[in-house]
């Protein structure tokens, strides 16, 4: 019961109000951790030359690491939500949940695209 009022509830509010504004949204945040890793990372022009099977492993390993930060984050969402009545918990869950939807933007997106092939296939 809980997991399906929390999910139309995520529906409910990416239908309302869509994807957050960039500091709010988590996909963001991943997509900034990703980045500045990349650049430490990344092999330098001027820098000593590392195989790319470290380049590759040492990415790999940051990418792990960002990946068990969301999960334990999750995981302590839930946590706290299952302590709470079913109606907050369904809340919670449904506006941490919400990061997951974006079925107003890709409907936006989807039409745009309709809309430029109805023009020309150039556009």
């Amino acid at each position: 019961m809980i997991a399906a009022t929390a999910l139309l509830i995520a529906m409910a509010i990416d239908r309302c109000f869509g994807e957050p504004a960039g500091r709010w949204h988590p996909v963001v945040w991943i997509g900034r951790y990703l980045g500045a890793a990349g650049r430490c990372l990344a092999p330098r022009i001027d820098g000593p030359s590392r195989t790319r099977y470290l380049t590759f492993a040492a990415g790999a390993a940051a990418w792990c690491a960002g990946a068990a930060v969301v999960a334990l984050a999750a995981l302590a969402v839930e946590a706290l939500a299952l302590r709470l009545p079913w109606l907050a918990a369904a809340m919670l869950l449904g506006v941490a949940l919400k990061p997951m939807l974006s079925w107003r933007m890709l409907r936006g997106e989807v039409l745009a695209v309709e809309a430029s092939l109805a023009e020309s296939l150039d556009a």
